[in-house]
C-alpha cells in the first residue's frame, strides 16, 4: 500500500539501495518490553499474574513456531508465485470435488 508507493517515489538512485537494505534492529534496551516489563509486572496482583501466565501458555500452545520465526524469519518466507489466495484455493478445492 502506502509504503510501496513511497518506495516507488524515491529518486531512482536511492530506490535500489532502499529495496536491498535491511531495516536496523531497535537496540534491546529501548524495546518497550525491556524498559517497562518489570514495572508493569510488579504492579500486577496475583490473579492478574496467573491470567498473564495462562495467556502466555495458550499463546505458546497456539503458536509454537513464534520463537523460531523470530530467530529465523527467512525459513517462513515463500516465493510470491507460490502464494494462493483463499478464494483461489476454495475454487481449486471445488474443482477437485467436481472431477470425482
Amino acid at each position: 500500500g502506502r509504503m510501496w508507493r513511497a518506495l516507488q517515489q524515491l529518486p531512482e538512485d536511492l530506490y535500489e539501495e532502499a529495496v536491498q537494505s535491511r531495516p536496523e534492529a531497535v537496540p534491546e534496551p529501548l524495546l518497550f518490553h525491556q524498559r517497562y516489563s518489570s514495572e508493569i509486572f510488579e504492579n500486577l496482583n496475583e490473579e492478574e499474574r496467573r491470567r498473564l501466565q495462562v495467556f502466555q501458555n495458550l499463546m505458546y500452545v497456539r503458536y509454537p513456531h513464534a520463537a523460531e520465526k523470530a530467530r529465523n524469519p527467512e525459513k517462513f518466507w515463500i516465493p510470491e508465485n507460490q502464494i494462493v489466495s483463499r478464494q483461489k484455493e476454495a475454487a481449486m478445492m471445488k474443482m477437485k470435488i467436481k472431477k470425482r
